[in-house]
C-alpha cells in the first residue's frame, strides 16, 4: 500500500514539474516572440541622411543612396523612403536597448524594382547626441549579392 501511494506520489510530482516546466516554455516563447515595445523617444521623428551601399562579401562599392526615415515614440512600426530608388517600405520595430534600435524592413513600393523586399536596419546613438544616428541597413545572409549600407542620420 505505501508503494502504490509512493508511486502515485511520484505521479503527481512528475505531472506538476511536466505542467510547470511546459508554462515556463510558453511564457519563454511569448517573451521571444511578442512584439518588441513601442520606439523609444530617442528615436522617434524624422530621420533623413545619404547611406553608402557596399557588397558584404567583397566591400565593392554599390552605391549611395538618401533615405527618410519617419518612427513615432511608443509606435511599433514606422516608415523609410529611399528617394532616388523610388522605394518605400515599413519598419517593424524588432527590438530596442539603450543606445540601439532594430527594425525589419518590407518594401511596399518599388517603382523600378531596384529594391530588396525585405532588409534589417540598426539605427545607433551615439554619444549624447539626440540629432544623429549612425544606420546600418543590411540585407539578409542569403541575398545575392549581400549588401550592407551605412551612414548617418539627421533629425
Amino acid at each position: 500500500m505505501n508503494g502504490q501511494r509512493l508511486l502515485r506520489n511520484r505521479r503527481v510530482i512528475a505531472g506538476g514539474a511536466a505542467a510547470a516546466g511546459a508554462a515556463l516554455a510558453l511564457a519563454a516563447a511569448a517573451w521571444m516572440w511578442a512584439p518588441a515595445q513601442g520606439v523609444p523617444d530617442d528615436f522617434a521623428g524624422a530621420w533623413s541622411g545619404e547611406l553608402t551601399q557596399m557588397e558584404t562579401e567583397t566591400g565593392t562599392f554599390l552605391s549611395e543612396w538618401q533615405v527618410t526615415v519617419r518612427l513615432a515614440e511608443g509606435a511599433a512600426s514606422g516608415t523609410a523612403e529611399l528617394a532616388g530608388l523610388h522605394c518605400r517600405g515599413r519598419l517593424t520595430l524588432t527590438g530596442a536597448d539603450g543606445d540601439t534600435a532594430r527594425f525589419r524592413y518590407i518594401e511596399t513600393a518599388d517603382d523600378d524594382r531596384r529594391c530588396v523586399d525585405t532588409s534589417m536596419l540598426v539605427l545607433r546613438r551615439e554619444g549624447e547626441q539626440r540629432r544623429q544616428l549612425e544606420a546600418d541597413w543590411r540585407t539578409s545572409p542569403d541575398s545575392v549579392p549581400a549588401m550592407a549600407s551605412t551612414g548617418q542620420l539627421f533629425r
